[in-house]
Order: C-alpha cells, then structure tokens, then sequence
C-alpha cells in the first residue's frame, strides 16, 4: 500500500463544501460535459457524486487542506492500476480540476501496459 499527501485550491473546497445539492445541479448542468440531470436514471450517481465531493471537501478542510491518502492495487489485477479509497481519485474529473486548480496534472493513458512493453 502506498500514501499520497493530497493538497487542494482553499478557495473551492470551501465552496464546494458548502455547496446545496440544488447549487450541484445547476454547475452540472452548464458544463461542458453535457449532463443529461433531466434523465432520473442518472439521479442516485448525481447524489453520489454530490456526497463523494461534500465528503472529501469537509474531509480535506479538516486537515488544513492536505489529505493522507492510501493507494493499493487491485486485487483482481496485481500489477496494474492503483486505486484510493477515499482520495481525489473517487471525485468526476470537472471536480477534480477544480478542486486541484495549479496543484497536479491528471495524465490519462490509454492501454499504458501494452505501450510500454512494445
């Protein structure tokens, strides 16, 4: 198991900690990403979502906004992607970018394993 220290922008996990889900909705709604929040079968992931956010946002504040967060592989695949239990990880990347604005870049790649080994 492997721990990151995760650090935040101060400025949005106080508002995204006091955030309404009413208020959630609505920045949904205006992005980029097109969310249907009409579609009521989408509605438990926006509650998700909204509790995974408010969570981490209080989480973080609590600790000065920096966060140890634990990291462990799978267990279904050894070797591979490591996953975090309760990090910045969980949170839809339009959060994420948010919540980390000048603090990390997110890398995403594609069939990495296969690319590294040819």
């Amino acid at each position: 198991m492997t721990s990151f220290n995760e650090i935040c922008n101060k400025e949005i996990v106080d508002i995204l900690a006091n955030i309404t889900y009413k208020q959630f909705i609505e920045i949904i709604k205006t992005t980029e990403w097109g969310f249907e929040t009409e579609d009521v079968s989408m509605e438990e992931n926006y509650e998700q979502q909204y509790y995974i956010i408010k969570t981490y946002c209080n989480e973080i504040k609590k600790n000065n906004y920096s966060l140890k967060v634990s990291y462990q592989e799978s267990p279904k695949q050894i070797g591979g992607r490591v996953y975090a239990k309760n990090g910045i990880q969980n949170i839809w990347g339009i959060f994420r970018g948010a919540i980390c604005h000048e603090k990390y870049y997110d890398f995403d790649m594609r069939q990495a394993h296969h690319q590294i080994l040819f």
